[in-house]
């Protein structure tokens, strides 16, 4: 699976056939992830865009990883300014 592409069973609960899914996956085996949905898919209320991405930091002190984080946050263009929500995170020492 390449970052940010929907796996072949979103696509089968978002109303996509077989025939369609393969075509989607060879396509993005062979291009890499769509830049815009395919005319051929238009009109299905699908997107390429995500909202919600995981971030992954680590903290090194003395070239040895002092803390872990890891979070869920989601991208909010719905209010003036946009802003980020982090929706969940943890870390450890």
């Amino acid at each position: 699976m390449r970052r940010g592409t929907a796996l072949a069973a979103v696509l089968t609960a978002l109303g996509l056939s077989t025939a369609e899914i393969s075509e989607v996956m060879q396509a993005r085996h062979n291009a890499g992830p769509f830049p815009n949905v395919p005319g051929k898919l238009g009109g299905r209320n699908l997107g390429v865009a995500t909202r919600t991405f995981r971030i992954e930091a680590e903290g090194i002190v003395d070239d040895r990883v002092a803390a872990r984080l890891t979070a869920i946050v989601q991208k909010r263009t719905d209010v003036d300014p946009p802003s980020v929500v982090v929706l969940e995170w943890s870390g450890a020492r």
